[in-house]
């Protein structure tokens, strides 16, 4: 497979006609109770943001011996690092945060070459941690489908906290047609826009409410709407109010 290491230029044309010996180059201070002596440590992709690309650094294209070659996870702390290391061959990719290949021994002159942006074939993604992070939510989503709703509220009141938003809610709205009896709602209540609904009869009759929130900016431009929903069970509630 193909994997991505940086290196300084001087040392990047070196190994282009000699090869890579084993040594710690991108991540350091980082050791493998399985993995004998120093390794070579390479990337998923030329563009990962914890990846040491500093000026003057040259990304080379590696082809890596997926059967000899391991992933471990730099997003964990340091103390946990070791316990990420898993075989390259059984690595899915998304599953880790900051992924690094380790490659035990040393790699070829030929196995490299330098890295053409027009030329290359393009990637399906746009770095390892983004992949990882979208990948978090798309499974959030599918195991809570109110992850999203909640994610949003979290991200607007982030906003309010840090001074770059204010909050409008609470404000006094009709209650909507109580479809139970088919009769407006005349009651006006706080907290949001209220809506009745009915599963059913007897117990299985729910309330929903709905809690609506606006959040703008210092200007007042509205940077967007938050929807809460709660359930509540009808036992004890005049439906006929």
């Amino acid at each position: 497979m193909t994997g991505y290491v940086f290196l300084e230029k001087e040392k990047a044309e070196k190994v282009l006609k000699e090869g890579l010996a084993p040594e710690r180059d991108g991540i350091r201070g980082i050791g493998f109770p399985s993995v004998k002596g120093p390794y070579i440590a390479a990337f998923f992709h030329p563009a990962e943001n914890y990846a040491p690309a500093e000026d003057g650094t040259v990304c080379l294209r590696a082809e890596i011996p997926v059967r000899e070659a391991f992933v471990a996870d730099a997003a964990r702390v340091p103390d946990k690092i070791a316990g990420t290391l898993l075989p390259l061959a059984e690595y899915k990719l998304g599953t880790y945060r900051r992924p690094f290949i380790v490659i035990p021994g040393g790699l070829a002159a030929d196995c490299f070459s330098k890295r053409d942006n027009d030329l290359d074939a393009p990637l399906l993604y746009e770095n390892s941690e983004k992949l990882y992070i979208d990948r978090s939510f798309a499974l959030a989503e599918e195991s809570d489908p109110g992850f999203r709703e909640r994610a949003l509220k979290a991200y607007y009141e982030s906003l309010v906290d840090s001074g770059r938003a204010v909050k409008r809610s609470g404000e006094a709205r009709d209650v909507k047609e109580d479809l139970l009896t088919g009769e407006p709602a005349k009651k006006k209540e706080r907290g949001g826009l209220f809506r009745f609904f009915s599963k059913g009869n007897g117990p299985e009759t729910v309330r929903i409410i709905e809690e609506i929130d606006e959040y703008s900016a210092p200007d007042g431009t509205v940077i967007g709407i938050s929807i809460g929903k709660e359930q509540v069970p009808m036992d004890g509630i005049d439906r006929k109010r």
